[in-house]
């Protein structure tokens, strides 16, 4: 969980609460698979995104202690799912993760990304987030 800034370039911007579930599956030692799904929860008028998205991860300290890492990614999310001008669009993703293990099984994970995506509702709204976010990390 962690924080998101949403904006609609011109229009509604604001912050909220963002929730994300990452699965990620090593192809190799440095490699990965990672898919994301993403929800906005926000404090104000701002858009509420919810987001599905699958990509690739390169880690440069894989299998240490502290890891660093970056990420690129696209799918589908909603836009105000929950509202009457709710639609369907593409987004690109991208960003950075550190993870700390604190056990074998148990790691910090520090995650920094955005995502963007052009939404049609009768007109072109391009449609940013960005996010930070703070969680705990199941290895096996």
């Amino acid at each position: 969980m962690g924080g998101t800034l949403a904006a609609e370039l011109g229009q509604r911007n604001g912050i909220g609460l963002g929730m994300q579930t990452v699965v990620e599956g090593m192809l190799t030692s440095v490699v990965g698979l990672r898919g994301t799904g993403f929800a906005s929860i926000p404090f104000d008028s701002s858009p509420q995104i919810l987001a599905a998205r699958l990509g690739p991860s390169l880690h440069f300290l894989p299998y240490r202690r502290l890891d660093v890492g970056i990420f690129s990614d696209a799918g589908l999310a909603t836009l105000d799912l929950f509202r009457a001008n709710r639609t369907l669009y593409p987004v690109l993703g991208a960003g950075m993760t550190m993870d700390y293990a604190l056990s074998s099984f148990f790691a910090l994970h520090l995650e920094f990304s955005g995502q963007a995506g052009i939404a049609d509702q009768g007109a072109a709204r391009v449609i940013v987030l960005g996010s930070g976010l703070v969680g705990l990390g199941v290895m096996f």
